[in-house]
């Protein structure tokens, strides 16, 4: 079997599981995927669960202490402070921003932590502790959204305002820097990775 000239065996493949799927459930046909094409030949082949990495990146102290500073700027460029009445068609922001103003430095203080509980063997089994630790987890997912308002972001979905019916509209979506959520995970952290892994397919 041969790509563009070269034997299979000479080919470097990387397979990476993008954003967004539950973060407790991997992506197994990759490694499914993989297992085929060693038993045809290729043994170059690498698997990155960028979803799960997105998670970790993204819900961290230090992402969210950003995401906060951000969602303030938000909140003062739309003048949040000077409104003396809402429209109907603003109170859902309002409450977004009024919400992330009191949870996020906790948020921002506890997200690492709340981690560490659902890795942990014992602690994960302790009720108290993974209800902490999951409702921690997804606030600090809100917490994200806010900053990409309107984008919802939650374990189980993703949504723009562009919708997913055609390609145009997902391509607009992905352009979109103001709601792309996932958009600084891969320039900062997912693309230069892939350019240094340097893989032929």
């Amino acid at each position: 079997m041969k790509a563009e000239g070269r034997a299979l065996a000479d080919l470097k493949v990387l397979l990476a599981f993008p954003p967004q799927g539950h973060p407790t459930q991997p992506y197994l046909a990759l490694p499914s995927l993989k297992a085929f094409l060693a038993e045809k030949g290729l043994h170059d082949c690498t698997v990155w669960d960028l979803n799960l990495e997105a998670y970790d990146r993204l819900v961290s102290n230090e992402r969210l202490a950003l995401s906060l500073q951000r969602i303030q700027g938000h909140a003062q460029d739309w003048g949040m402070d000077d409104k003396e009445q809402l429209d109907p068609g603003d109170l859902d922001r309002f409450r977004l921003y009024a919400d992330a103003m009191a949870s996020g430095p906790y948020l921002a203080t506890h997200a690492d932590k709340a981690k560490e509980i659902i890795r942990d063997r014992e602690a994960f089994y302790d009720r108290e502790q993974y209800l902490w630790a999951m409702r921690t987890f997804e606030s600090g997912l809100k917490l994200l959204s806010t900053e990409y308002y309107p984008t919802l972001f939650t374990a189980h979905n993703y949504t723009q305002s562009t919708s997913i019916d055609s390609s145009s509209d997902l391509f607009a979506g992905v352009d979109n820097q103001e709601e792309n959520l996932f958009a600084e995970f891969f320039e900062e952290e997912a693309l230069p990775r892939i350019e240094k892994e340097m893989p032929d397919v």
